[in-house]
């Protein structure tokens, strides 16, 4: 998907690699509980709120 570039409290911001262009970043709401498993809520893509979306990361 890509690397995180930013996080803050239950905030986190992803460089996007692939689906989308090079240089496009994603913010997405985190649960954390051991391992990361976040079923999103509100994701901002450059700015503009996308609907729906779920990602499971177990760096962050």
């Amino acid at each position: 998907m890509g690397r995180v570039v930013e996080y803050q409290g239950h905030k986190a911001t992803i460089l996007l690699k692939n689906d989308l262009d090079l240089g496009d970043k994603i913010a997405f709401w985190t649960k954390r509980d051991g391992r990361v498993v976040t079923e999103v809520g509100k994701i901002e893509l450059n700015g503009n709120i996308v609907k729906r979306g779920f990602t499971m990361d177990k760096r962050l």
